[in-house]
């Protein structure tokens, strides 16, 4: 959507305006962003692996550019668990949760084939260097043919080494068409239904998610504020989420709840709406792209968005 869009979102659409700050009512999401573009939470981030430095004289003509690139395979060698082992063999096919380049830092989902199992860890192939990749156990997830498909139906779908949120357009002869926004163009794919993830608001990997997080006010009340997501695994009372900007994160099961962009909204209805990476309030004012994008008026202002990026209240 969102990014969450939620997603994940991948179509490059601009960001809703940043809304006025107001106080959160208890049930709803705080309507709060700063002017450029909305809080940051407080989400943890992971050392990256990779660093750049520059340097440069009146004698050098040239920048000198120097880049720390990793070689080998690419290991969560941190990894905080749970443990889990892979159900799965070489040559299945499966959903993991991958590095973006170098590593761990920057998340994406991708719809991938095992090289091997090996220990607990699934092992891929980097699509850009061939470079083996051992996924954690609870980070994988093996690609079932999504049941019950119908016009009008949200699914997440394979898309350039990555992944899109897509409206189901027909389904037919065993395939499933749909079409979704991608770097800001309408796309349409036919596909195998293998390939598509039904989201229906529930909880499953991949999905879309708000997490909270409460943080003292100085000389106030504590402020509560939602974030999008994507669902990994919850295991121990923790559950593992990537955000919208990948970075991998987890938390108390109890502070996650399932997005429901799979809702198709009419004119008038309140909705959350992902702005950076909080969720505000905000209210339908049109449908557009046949429900591929919606306008919203969030705070005083109005913007089109894509429907990832648009949610029922959380509950």
């Amino acid at each position: 959507m969102i990014s969450l869009a939620l997603a994940l979102s991948a179509c490059g659409d601009e960001p809703a305006p940043p809304p006025p700050q107001q106080q959160p009512q208890q049930g709803q999401p705080p309507v709060g962003a700063s002017g450029s573009g909305g809080l940051a939470p407080k989400v943890p981030t992971m050392k990256p692996s990779a660093s750049a430095s520059a340097s440069s004289s009146a004698t050098v003509p040239t920048a000198a550019l120097s880049i720390d690139v990793p070689s080998g395979p690419l290991k969560w060698t941190d990894f905080g668990g749970p443990i889990v082992k892979p159900e799965l063999k070489a040559g299945d096919r499966a959903w993991a949760v991958v590095p973006v380049s170098a590593g761990w830092d920057t998340l994406k989902f991708s719809l991938l084939t095992v090289d091997r199992v090996e220990g607990d860890d699934a092992v891929f192939s980097s699509a850009a260097d061939k470079r083996a990749i051992f996924v954690p156990g609870a980070f994988v997830s093996a690609a079932k043919p999504a049941q019950g498909l119908a016009k009008g139906d949200t699914v997440a779908v394979a898309e350039k080494d990555s992944r899109a949120i897509a409206r189901v357009t027909s389904v037919d002869g065993g395939k499933v068409k749909v079409r979704f926004r991608y770097a800001g163009d309408i796309q349409e794919l036919e596909l195998d239904p293998s390939e598509v993830v039904k989201l229906d608001g529930t909880l499953k990997f991949g999905a879309p998610a708000g997490f909270s997080d409460t943080r003292d006010q100085p000389g106030g009340q504590p402020k509560t504020e939602w974030h999008p997501a994507y669902f990994v695994q919850t295991a121990e009372d923790k559950t593992w989420v990537v955000t919208t900007t990948g970075k991998p994160h987890r938390l108390a099961a109890s502070n996650v709840k399932p997005l429901g962009i799979h809702v198709a909204h009419k004119a008038g209805d309140k909705v959350w709406v992902a702005n950076g990476e909080l969720l505000v309030e905000g209210q339908v004012t049109a449908i557009e792209d046949d429900g591929l994008r919606y306008k919203v008026k969030v705070g005083t202002e109005e913007t089109s968005l894509p429907f990832e990026s648009v949610s029922t209240p959380v509950k």
